[in-house]
């Protein structure tokens, strides 16, 4: 989640300045070849066009768009690019053996939006499924726990010798154990 969010802290800088940066240099031209009127964008070429019946000005804005889209998807590439190699090394230190590197790669593919803070696969199901797992576990803990131990510490001998039977002959072992379950229980 860390390098996630570093991830997109790059990403937004990165396309604040190159976007930003493209921006400043379209209004900069803009202004030098005198295509403004106040706050008015009116270049001659734009004045022409519009007297076209076929030609639409929102049409400029497509070009534009798939500029600033190639940008924003370069910039997400190389900001990832730029994680690897710290997060490699994080999980060789840590000696992890899941793939964080995996996950991190498919958080940052491009159909994913960047608004997602969780990692990609760390969904509600996931959380259900693990939460089913612990659950389980620890019945299965608990279970072991009941079977192999004496929970009030009494030894098996205790336990034997504080019930004794009105004969002295020697219970078996199994009834030793069933014998110290049932105090217990």
């Amino acid at each position: 989640a860390k390098t996630l969010k570093r991830w997109r802290k790059r990403v937004f800088w990165g396309d604040g300045v190159l976007i930003g940066g493209l921006l400043a240099l379209l209004l900069f031209f803009s202004i030098k070849a005198n295509y403004w009127n106040g706050f008015s964008f009116t270049p001659p070429w734009l004045l022409d066009a519009a007297g076209n019946p076929i030609f639409n000005p929102w049409l400029l804005l497509i070009p534009l768009l798939l500029v600033f889209g190639a940008i924003h998807f370069s910039v997400r590439s190389l900001a990832a690019k730029s994680l690897i190699a710290s997060l490699h090394k994080q999980s060789e230190a840590a000696g992890l053996l899941c793939n964080p590197l995996g996950s991190f790669l498919r958080s940052t593919k491009p159909w994913r939006s960047m608004l997602m803070r969780a990692p990609a696969g760390w969904g509600r199901r996931t959380r259900a499924r693990l939460t089913e797992v612990i659950k389980s576990t620890d019945n299965y803990v608990q279970t072991l726990n009941d079977r192999f131990t004496n929970p009030s510490g009494n030894s098996l001998k205790t336990a034997h010798h504080s019930a004794a039977p009105e004969d002295s002959t020697d219970t078996a072992p199994a009834e030793e154990i069933a014998t110290a379950q049932e105090q217990n229980a």
